[in-house]
């Protein structure tokens, strides 16, 4: 449910006016499949490359991967197109002193570089614009010229020759195959280079590669991964392909949002951005270049009825739908250690009950909770991190007890209640805060988040049981941006930022709420984190039984007791979970889910979890005549 909720349900694509007009095009909203330092193009076999990569999609990625290897039974992918199991990967970017510009990735982590984490939720999407001689493909009756589906073992690396001659001609800023946006104000200009200070990119620094879209028709690749394809000659749009390349296929267009402001501290000592110098990848001025390549894992015969079929979206063909997968070896900047461990024994022949609410009286009882308030900003984390719209309230409004239960109300506000809400925001700015009063004026929407940080916290590795059961029943409402979580957060953090201390979704769902899903969050610090979930139907406006089961090697979901997930330490499992400190803490065998852990309810509104939902459906949602709610019967924590 936290900061770096990944991969989203999207019902949709909006077709959008760009300054060519109107484009076609597809998107596919991906997560990172790993982070490691293989490249199966330009390095095949090599275990070890000399620069790290980050990586979406088919979860086959690897030093010796293949078109076909990636589209393996075995193998998922990362990104919401179940269809595409391609491999689609980018150089890190990373902030060093100045004096390590050029200098080899090695050399950089020399010089205490440190690699920028990607931004919350959907950082690596994928664009496929479908774009010909005459123009844009607009309408999919219109019989424009074919545009041809990738051969099944096509591979490209988006070439610096290629990106050095399509740059040093004169086009504007949009025409270039690599290009970056500081994301700030909603109305930011594409530049050539680095921004001058990126710790102003509250929205990301975001980096923009296109690919080339001509092909000679022959080759699914080439030896210097490259000269099989090239750009258009001129602009993107209504420019042909040169007679030596002239079949167009989908243009490739990558966007990577790398969480600048985070690295602040590093830009007021005047260091910079900087990606690690690779052999004879350089820009004019002498910096390495941001580059990217791409390996076709699509089941090509529905990427042909695809590319016949939807020249725009929405299309009923492209169905889009979250994905929990990630590769099952996973590799980080730094590489993981497989530890051994064993299972605690339990203490007791019975449940011992640790904690519960039953929800009777009249009022919450405030000695076992408290309320998160706030739209997340105070814990640098905007919009909790996710998207969200709703700035949270401890008002009896929007959190209270009836007839013996637990009920959050989420609301779109206006008149009197708008005022009071906007009134509260403001009495929690800090003085003088101008930013924060201008913010207080444009919330509309609030809800609840209750914790029982401070108040209870359970784990079977750090407690006097072997075994801990949470119990819940609990009803939701459906409604297009509603976004309900019953979820375990750690108190300490003692292996760092999220997710490297972890992360537990005990029962999360989003708007029609016909899946319950149930995930663990670990790895390292994001972006070097990962994570592993599966889903079971589910149904809202009914009452459910949901039973989390928790030991210090593994643990167990069950919804209305039927079973639909488990998970593992990484005790002698190639794909456990584990933690990677930055803080300079050890790791236990069981590490990050072996230190105190609190209890979280709430119901979000908007966010990446529920597909991004546009602002104006969720107020829709809240202002039916049928309240909206998220209810609990009971909550009761077991150990024995």
């Amino acid at each position: 449910m936290l900061h770096r909720r990944v991969l989203v349900v999207v019902a949709s694509v909006l077709v959008q006016t760009f300054h060519l007009g109107v484009q076609g095009y597809w998107t596919l909203d991906c997560r990172l499949s790993t982070t490691e330092n293989s490249d199966p193009i330009t390095s095949f076999g090599q275990p070890n490359t000399t620069h790290t990569h980050v990586v979406a999609g088919s979860s086959g990625f690897g030093p010796s991967a293949t078109s076909a290897s990636i589209r393996g039974d075995e193998h998922c992918t990362s990104c919401d197109v179940r269809e595409d199991k391609s491999a689609y990967w980018t150089s890190q970017l990373w902030v060093a002193p100045g004096e390590a510009v050029g200098l080899s990735e090695e050399d950089i982590k020399a010089r205490g570089g440190v690699a920028v984490p990607q931004v919350k939720g959907n950082s690596f999407i994928i664009y496929y614009k479908l774009i010909t001689e005459r123009g844009e493909k607009l309408d999919n009756s219109q019989a424009w010229e074919n545009i041809a589906a990738f051969p099944e073992d096509f591979k490209m690396h988006a070439s610096e020759t290629l990106i050095k001659e399509k740059s040093d001609a004169s086009f504007n800023v949009h025409d270039m195959p690599v290009t970056y946006k500081c994301l700030h104000h909603g109305d930011e200009m594409d530049t050539a280079g680095f921004p001058i200070n990126p710790a102003l990119c509250s929205g990301g620094l975001r980096t923009q590669l296109t690919f080339p879209s001509c092909w000679d028709g022959v080759r699914s690749g080439s030896e210097d991964h490259s000269s099989h394809v090239a750009y258009p000659i001129g602009s993107w749009a209504g420019s042909s392909c040169p007679a030596s390349h002239p079949v167009r296929i989908p243009t490739l267009f990558y966007e990577v949002i790398y969480d600048t402001a985070l690295m602040a501290e590093y830009f007021d000592k005047g260091w910079k951005l900087m990606y690690p110098g690779v052999p004879n990848q350089f820009t004019n001025n002498g910096e390495p270049l941001f580059h990217g390549d791409f390996m076709n894992g699509w089941d090509q015969a529905f990427l042909d009825k695809a590319l016949s079929e939807c020249a725009i979206t929405p299309c009923n063909l492209i169905q889009k739908e979250y994905s929990s997968c990630t590769k099952d070896t996973q590799m980080t900047i730094d590489q993981k250690t497989e530890p051994s461990c064993t299972k605690y024994p339990r203490k007791l022949a019975r449940w011992k009950l640790l904690f519960s609410d039953e929800f009777d009286g009249d009022s919450l009882d405030m000695s076992k909770w408290s309320h998160m308030q706030g739209d997340g900003c105070e814990f640098g984390i905007c919009q909790w991190g996710n998207g969200e719209f709703q700035y949270y309230s401890n008002s009896s409004r929007y959190s209270y007890v009836r007839d013996g239960k637990l009920v959050i109300e989420p609301k779109y506000e206006t008149g009197e209640h708008l005022e009071n809400l906007r009134q509260y925001c403001r009495e929690r700015c800090t003085l003088g805060n101008v930013e924060c009063l201008s913010k207080c004026d444009k919330i509309e929407f609030s809800s609840a988040r209750l914790t029982t940080i401070g108040k209870f916290e359970t784990g079977p590795a750090i407690s006097s049981y072997g075994l801990i059961k949470i119990e819940a029943r609990i009803k939701v409402s459906d409604g297009e941006g509603l976004w309900p979580a019953l979820w375990l957060l750690p108190t300490e953090r003692k292996y760092g930022e999220w997710a490297a201390s972890g992360e537990i979704d005990i029962f999360e769902s989003s708007n029609d709420m016909s899946k319950a899903h149930g995930t663990i969050h670990y790895g390292g610090t994001w972006p070097g984190n990962t994570f592993y979930g599966k889903s079971t139907a589910f149904s809202p406006n009914t009452w459910h039984r949901v039973t989390f089961y928790w030991d210090n090697i593994s643990m167990r979901w069950y919804l209305n007791s039927k079973w639909f997930l488990s998970t593992k330490s990484g005790c002698g499992t190639s794909n456990g979970w584990y933690s990677i400190p930055i803080n300079g803490a050890e790791p236990s065998t069981t590490a990050p889910f072996d230190e105190n852990f609190h209890i979280l309810i709430n119901m979000a509104v908007g966010g990446h979890f529920t597909g991004n939902v546009p602002y104006s459906n969720a107020a829709a949602t809240l202002s039916s005549a049928t309240p909206k709610s998220f209810e609990v019967d009971w909550i009761r924590v077991y150990a024995m």
